[in-house]
This record gives C-alpha cells, sequence and structure tokens, in this order.
C-alpha cells in the first residue's frame, strides 16, 4: 500500500513539474527535445517523410531509420536561456549527438580508399557501402555538442515553436557540417 501511495504522489509531483510548465517557452522547447528522446510518434512520422523523400530504397530506409531513432533516443541538452519579448520568445538549448558528420565522413573515405570491398564482380555494390556506412553510424560513440536557439510565437495564449532550419535539423541529426 505504501508503494501505491508512494507512487501516486510522485505521478503526481511529476504532472505538477512538468503539466504547469508545459505552456512556456522553456516547456514547448524541453516538450520537443524529450519527444525526439522517446521517440515520439509526430517525431518517427516527420523522420520517415524525410527518409521516403531521401530514398526509395526499403532496405535504406530501414537502415536509417534506425540509425536516427538511435540518435534520437541517445540526444542530451540543457536549457542554456530564454528571453521573452511580448508574444515572441527564443529558448537556447546546447544539444549533445553523435558525430554522425565525422562517422559517414569517414565511413565515405573508407569506401572511397577500398573500393574492392564495396564491389561484386568488378562493379560498385551500393549495399555491400551502405550496409558497411550504417554498421559504422550504429556503432559511433564520438559526439558533438550544437547550440540552437529556438524561435517561438505566442498564438491564441499558447506558445508554438517556430519550424526549424534545416540547419537546426541537421544539428539534432548529428549531420551538421562542423
Amino acid at each position: 500500500m505504501k508503494k501505491k501511495i508512494y507512487l501516486m504522489g510522485l505521478i503526481i509531483l511529476t504532472a505538477l513539474l512538468f503539466g504547469c510548465n508545459n505552456n512556456t517557452p522553456k516547456g514547448k522547447v524541453e516538450r520537443l527535445l524529450m519527444n525526439y528522446q522517446n521517440n515520439n510518434d509526430v517525431i518517427i512520422s516527420e523522420l520517415e517523410d524525410y527518409l521516403n523523400s531521401q530514398t526509395s530504397d526499403v532496405k535504406t530506409f530501414n537502415a536509417y531509420k534506425e540509425v536516427y531513432l538511435r540518435q534520437y533516443n541517445d540526444l542530451t541538452y540543457q536549457i542554456k536561456d530564454e528571453t521573452i519579448d511580448g508574444d515572441n520568445a527564443t529558448v537556447t538549448a546546447q544539444i549533445e549527438v553523435y558525430d554522425y558528420y565525422k562517422t559517414e565522413t569517414d565511413s565515405n573515405n573508407y569506401i572511397t580508399l577500398n573500393p574492392d570491398e564495396f564491389s561484386s564482380d568488378g562493379t560498385y555494390d551500393s549495399n555491400k557501402a551502405l550496409d558497411y556506412r550504417t554498421k559504422e553510424l550504429n556503432n559511433a560513440k564520438e559526439r558533438v555538442t550544437y547550440t540552437i536557439t529556438f524561435n517561438l510565437t505566442k498564438v491564441n495564449n499558447e506558445w508554438t515553436i517556430d519550424n526549424l532550419s534545416t540547419e537546426d535539423l541537421e544539428k539534432i541529426h548529428g549531420i551538421y557540417m562542423h
């Protein structure tokens, strides 16, 4: 019984801490970043839309989906600043993600320098290269830190995050050139 009371108290405390803070610029950015960490359905849908626009190959789609879900799941963040000016706000966050930019660059260089490993009967085999590249991405350990400034607008008394730039999305994906 004590465990149930403790659990209910913990649930209520969590709801009070996070529920009340949700309609602040900082709360909205935290919710967005937590949605990435939790592989929220909306985030997964956006990822799938992006991957569909990049490839029509099911194997490539599935391989990169796994890579990016790992990235999102392991993303860490820290809110650094919040500035509110009327119905506009900015929230600066520092995120840490796997350095997929470096890993992808190193993988591509390796593939270029070792063409025999990625060919079948003397012809380049994109499946071998894909397997190598995604294996390296899934095993990436090096991390990189980026700063993102989120812009928010208050609409009907509700803070909303403005569309993220391509640069900001590349940072979240860990593919931003640094």
